[in-house]
């Protein structure tokens, strides 16, 4: 799933729950843009994948993926806007 909704990441995804849930979306690809959603809004978002059991990177399909650690301490090393996402159960690894 590909998501290019400037700064409307979170609401989108809290209102694509049963897509997310029911039909197994593996990969989700965007931007989180902080100077739009800050960092509330970052975390919130990296909270909710994580909720939801993505795997999340500012980097890539491969990672490094950013720790539970690190998004419940927020300290997160955002780089960039970019936003990869991989479900844990996904079958397939990019």
């Amino acid at each position: 799933m590909k998501m290019d909704v400037e700064g409307w990441e979170y609401n989108i995804l809290q209102g694509a729950t049963r897509l997310l849930t029911q039909y197994k979306v593996w990969h989700l690809i965007g931007e989180a843009n902080r100077g739009i959603i800050g960092d509330d809004g970052a975390y919130k978002l990296l909270k909710f994948l994580k909720a939801y059991g993505y795997d999340v990177s500012n980097v890539g399909f491969k990672g490094p993926w950013i720790s539970d650690s690190a998004v419940a301490s927020q300290t997160v090393n955002w780089q960039g806007v970019n936003l990869f996402a991989v479900h844990q159960d996904s079958p397939v690894r990019l």
